[in-house]
């Protein structure tokens, strides 16, 4: 009956008592291994690692069935960084009988201590006593990819399919394969594949629907995901996809009350509450979020997301009071942590008390020093009027972390929105050398370039157009710069792919007016001209009404 009770309490994570009625059961059967095992892991869960780790070697030494103690044993030593302590566990455990899960264990402690051919040959004996053991084929196929061999892990994958046809979990890392090697139509087939050759198989449906969100196929996503929750509507998976899916086709009502049925099947489940309140955000339900997202910390008090959400559904509805009240409540609880100052920064601010925004984000900065923090508090010292201070402080972290790319973004736009274009070009440059591949620096650096008259312009926007070619801010970057150069035929189709991938931009949608106008389709150029105008952030106003004027 102890143990009875020491389980229920470890489910819900209720390790002290846990703890408590394991050793009383232990003391009453010392040599019962299980007993010591419970006692472990209530260890853990209180924090009192080295107690749990006596517990668990002596579990293992009294445990010649299971091996659950001896596994358990071995990711501790390793999570301890104690790789020698754990090749010994599972040295001692393969005296007890030799499993593929004691060998692909066995393998990832060979990892542990850098010994890749180590490693290679425990999964590959792992394989040796159940080719379709999934754990070692899947790290087989990381070390080939780790050792530019993806050849061999296709190989190895379609070996074991052709004994076990059909196999979903087969073609679901085949599929992977294909996506990492850029292969996205054959990756989808494979998926297809899996889930038509085991239609009831949820997880293969689900698979699917995720790839298909992810490839902005949303409408085809949505379909399947109605199907899925149609043929599972007690899953709370299904029904959360179908959530996740009907919110990505910008479907908030049928979002919203998937999300409430998933909260009434899963009261104590935060991050349904949580993402029920993202939903009623967008639906503009401030009184709403707020109450779900109050839910969702009763339950996990720590979700810093959820922390930073209610903050923002406050500060929305001006609830200034209750949102600093929050704020000092998260400091008092979490006085170690940097959110409770960051958060009563982000109140002074929304209020205009920039000042005080600014001692309370150097709070947070002193306990947390990260790139957020640095522009928040950048943000707050030039609203305060303290620009050089601001610069200062921006540029002294640079100095220190060179690579803060995002940081380093955030300072580029602003210098290229206050006209300093020349340095925020020199910023981009600095990002690129860390990562030439970033399309945003390439699309920025681009339009910068050719403000600044320098020939370099097109070649930005070219190397960003191969790398996103279905980017709107790209291809109006591209088409604007074409036009400037007089290559208006070029420019024209580009920018009214621009304007079809973005039409709320008014901006897109008036360089795409001027390119029509250029191109003598005067009609055409008039009627987009119109329409941006009509927008709400529009930008070019003066330019617009000018160029109206000759047509």
């Amino acid at each position: 009956m102890l143990a009875l009770a020491g389980e229920a309490h470890l489910r819900a994570r209720q390790f002290t008592q846990a703890a408590e009625l394991f050793q009383n059961a232990a003391a009453l059967r010392p040599d019962a291994a299980g007993l010591h095992t419970g006692l472990a892991l209530s260890s853990l869960g209180t924090g009192e690692n080295g107690r749990a780790v006596a517990e668990l070697e002596r579990a293992a030494s009294l445990d010649k069935g299971t091996q659950r103690a001896g596994i358990l044993l071995t990711m501790s030593y390793l999570r301890a960084r104690a790789p020698d302590k754990a090749m010994a566990a599972v040295v001692q455990m393969e005296k007890n009988g030799s499993n593929p899960l004691v060998q692909n264990l066995k393998g990832g402690v060979h990892l542990a201590k850098q010994d890749l051919a180590g490693a290679r040959a425990s999964f590959e004996e792992a394989l040796k006593l159940d080719p379709l053991y999934m754990p070692a084929l899947d790290n087989l196929a990381q070390l080939d990819t780790m050792e530019k061999r993806p050849g061999g892990a296709r190989q190895r994958y379609m070996a074991a399919l052709a004994r076990s046809p059909g196999n979903p979990l087969l073609m679901e890392a085949l599929a992977r394969l294909a996506a990492a090697e850029g292969k996205t139509g054959e990756a989808r087939q494979w998926l297809a594949r899996a889930l038509n050759d085991n239609p009831d198989d949820l997880r293969a449906g689900l698979r699917l629907v995720e790839f298909d969100v992810r490839a902005g196929d949303k409408q085809k996503a949505l379909v399947l995901a109605q199907k899925i929750q149609t043929s599972h509507p007690a899953n709370v998976d299904a029904r959360a996809m179908l959530a996740h899916v009907s919110y990505a086709n910008d479907n908030f009502a049928a979002a919203a009350e998937e999300y409430a049925r998933l909260t009434a099947m899963s009261p104590n489940n935060a991050g349904l509450h949580a993402r029920y309140a993202t939903v009623q955000m967008s639906m503009e339900d401030m009184a709403g979020a707020e109450a779900s997202l109050r839910k969702a910390l009763s339950i996990a008090p720590d979700m810093t997301a959820a922390q930073l959400s209610l903050l923002n559904v406050l500060i929305a509805q001006k609830k200034f009071p209750a949102a600093l009240s929050y704020a000092k409540t998260v400091q008092e609880k979490q006085p170690a942590s940097a959110s409770g100052f960051k958060y009563e920064g982000d109140v002074h601010g929304a209020q205009g008390m920039h000042a005080a925004a600014v001692k309370a984000y150097e709070r947070a900065f002193v306990l947390q020093q990260s790139s957020a923090l640095v522009t928040q508090l950048h943000g707050a010292l030039t609203r305060a009027g303290k620009a050089g201070e601001a610069k200062a402080r921006i540029t002294g972290w640079l100095g220190q972390h060179p690579g803060d790319i995002a940081t380093r973004m955030y300072f580029a736009s602003g210098l290229l929105l206050a006209k300093d274009v020349e340095a925020g070009a020199e910023h981009l440059h600095a990002v690129l050398r860390f990562d030439p591949a970033n399309v945003m620096a390439l699309n920025d650096l681009a339009w910068a370039s050719q403000q600044l008259k320098r020939k370099d312009a097109l070649s930005y926007a070219e190397r960003a157009y191969k790398l996103a070619p279905n980017n709107a801010a790209v291809l109006d970057t591209l088409g604007w710069i074409l036009m400037d150069n007089g290559e208006t035929r070029r420019a024209l189709p580009l920018l009214k792919n621009a304007s079809a991938l973005a039409p709320g931009s008014s901006d897109i949608r008036f360089h795409y007016g001027a390119a029509l106008a250029k191109s003598g389709d005067k009609r055409s150029a008039r009627a987009e001209i119109e329409r941006a105008m009509a927008g709400t952030s529009f930008t070019h106003k003066a330019e617009a009404k000018a160029l109206l004027a000759t047509l």
